[in-house]
């Protein structure tokens, strides 16, 4: 494992592509040439339950996506290579939906089949977006909601709690961002997002329909498909049990791994990328969440194995018996455990580390990563080989930066630091910006006497330089002024640029000519 820097682009227009697009269909050939690999899982090898596991996918995200738009046909033949990227379905910035754009080139220019993971077991801390306001020399940033939030909610369970609210958020944001953007995206997206929610109260669904229907509405012809549907197919039931049977010996190669990542980047919290796997007594942490319908609130799943039986609980009030967890037998049983608890309510989702896993691993051919999704999966990577025994696929790292079209004077902190500096060389070093007079000279001369001087104590020197330190950078009022002038003129500068020039605002408050060429420019 190596350190590896991914950063943002800073300027808007810029944008990410590790590796560039040529090398994509290399990288592809070589995921599917080293996809061929003898580990099973439970006596089936790995590509026979990937081939599977792409046919139910594409099954389900064409039915999933046909529900309110147009499919493109062809989009279920299982010999197509699949590329695939994810996000959680909210409204996020224009780097994020960048990845959908080179979803959509590379299935085109790859003859591949693209499908975008909605990431619905994550949660959200409000249903809102932060939208700047004001006028330029005095920004600021408001709230503003589209629902009521649901604090600890998965994005898969929650539910339009205040339509009131929903249906005025286009109106809100565009009063909001009137001085900035005059004809935000918002106007364009917000009637299918209502639209979608006659169909469904799935709030989060509501606001991915419509980003999708503006997707192929601009000529992208990607498939959709909620992870939670993903999460019924018969091979991540299996990939899942396969992982619960083998807690403890995933749990040592997760915290081993997570330890290395740690070390190679220099991270010191205990928290990041994510935290180690615990136990609790006979109850080992695994890498999924559990929940029910009824109280849908995200807690880890812990196990517990005797013999040929496993018991699975949250350690609160999720307990499930008997769970036919066996490496040395068939998964079918498990995997018809699952479905039945499945039905039941009980839910149980993998965590971001298993998610893109198995998303690589079994659904795809070839996926594409944000930084953050990148930065962590050094660590999937690693899982791979170790509890696999095999290398990782490939993966390409996509982000954009978008900034919105503000005419504003940009501070520059290279700038700042040099101001800084100067006024420290007024306070300790005034004789450098000083020419040599009949009142300064004198005043110079005595100054390096002093620092020279090996005689008299250091707090006789430290007195006698502070003096003539004063004295000669009273010389200097009028630079010094200037300089303190020009610092708060670039610090105030730099503060509206950190609210201006953010490229972490959502892409439904830029206007279609903004967005468009940048992300249709590949």
């Amino acid at each position: 494992m190596q350190y590896r820097r991914l950063r943002a682009p800073r300027n808007h227009g810029q944008y990410l592509i590790d590796p560039p697009l040529s090398a994509a269909d290399t990288r592809l050939a070589e995921n599917q040439s080293n996809a061929q690999f003898d580990t099973d899982l439970a006596g089936t090898s790995l590509p026979e339950i990937a081939k599977k596991a792409r046919h139910d996918l594409l099954h389900a995200a064409r039915r999933y996506t046909a529900a309110y738009r147009d499919v493109p046909t062809g989009a279920t033949d299982q010999d197509t290579p699949v590329v695939m990227a994810g996000h959680q379905p909210s409204l996020f910035h224009p780097g994020v939906w960048f990845k959908s754009f080179v979803l959509d080139h590379l299935a085109k220019k790859l003859n591949a089949t693209a499908v975008n993971l909605l990431i619905d077991n994550d949660v959200l801390r409000q249903a809102a977006i932060r939208v700047p306001t004001g006028s330029v020399l005095g920004p600021r940033v408001e709230t503003v909601s589209y629902d009521k939030p649901q604090p600890g909610v998965p994005l898969e369970e929650s539910r339009l709690l205040d339509p009131a609210l929903f249906a005025s958020f286009c109106d809100r944001v565009c009063e909001t961002v009137r001085p900035f953007s005059g004809d935000p995206l918002i106007e364009q997206l917000w009637p299918l997002a209502q639209e979608a929610a006659q169909r469904t109260n799935r709030v989060h669904y509501c606001l991915a329909e419509a980003r999708h229907c503006i997707e192929h509405a601009w000529g992208l012809d990607t498939l959709e498909l909620p992870l939670s549907e993903v999460c019924q197919l018969t091979a991540f039931r299996r990939f899942m049990s396969h992982i619960l049977a083998n807690a403890q010996q995933f749990r040592a190669e997760h915290n081993d791994a997570l330890g290395e990542y740690r070390r190679v980047n220099r991270v010191r919290s205990k928290t990041h990328p994510v935290p180690e796997l615990g136990q609790q007594e006979d109850w080992i942490e695994t890498p999924f969440w559990t929940w029910t319908s009824d109280n849908p609130t995200r807690r880890p799943l812990f196990v517990r194995s005797l013999g040929d039986r496993s018991t699975l609980s949250d350690l609160r009030g999720i307990t499930l018996h008997d769970v036919p967890l066996n490496t040395a037998l068939s998964d079918e049983a498990a995997v018809a455990f699952f479905a039945e608890k499945e039905q039941q309510g009980i839910k149980i989702r993998p965590r971001a580390l298993m998610t893109t896993m198995f998303a690589r691993l079994f659904l795809s051919d070839l996926f594409i990563h944000g930084i953050g999704g990148a930065k962590y999966d050094q660590l999937t990577d690693e899982l791979i080989r170790r509890f696999f025994g095999r290398s990782a696929p490939n993966y390409m790292v996509v982000t954009a930066s978008a900034h919105l079209p503000i005419t504003r004077d940009i501070g520059s902190p290279d700038e700042l630091r040099e101001l800084r500096q100067l006024a420290r060389e007024f306070r300790y070093h005034p004789e450098r910006h000083l020419e040599s007079t009949t009142t300064t000279k004198p005043l110079i001369e005595a100054k390096q006497k002093w620092i020279q001087d090996n005689i008299a104590s250091p707090r006789q020197r430290h007195d006698a330089i502070s003096r003539l330190n004063n004295t000669l950078a009273g010389l200097l009022l009028k630079k010094q002024t200037q300089t303190a002038e020009r610092t708060e003129q670039v610090i105030a500068s730099l503060a509206r640029e950190r609210i201006l020039g953010s490229r972490e605002y959502s892409f439904c408050l830029f206007s279609q000519a903004t967005l468009q060429p940048l992300l249709l420019d590949i």
